[in-house]
């Protein structure tokens, strides 16, 4: 396993709980503080994702028409028939 060595800072109480934590588990104090903030971590992902998803699937059914083969007719699609893309037409 690849690590690296960090420092951060926390209050003294919580430190302490830590430490009998981790001599009642018998567990390494960088074990217990990775697997929570990976809990973290993956609980807010997991959030964004739902939250991405959402606003997606209120996307669906604004276009009244399907387009079923947009690769023949995007510029048709994108701009119109008279698009701005086609140069002037004063």
């Amino acid at each position: 396993m690849n690590a690296v060595r960090t420092t951060f800072t926390i209050r003294p109480s919580l430190l302490e709980r830590l430490r009998i934590f981790t001599r009642e588990t018998d567990r390494p104090m960088s074990a217990v503080v990775e697997e929570g903030i990976t809990t973290i971590l993956e609980r807010h992902e997991q959030e964004r994702r739902n939250k991405m998803y959402r606003g997606l699937f209120e996307l669906v059914g604004m276009c009244d028409v399907p387009i079923t083969d947009a690769s023949s007719n995007i510029d048709e699609v994108l701009y119109g028939e008279d698009g701005t893309w086609r140069g002037d037409h004063d």
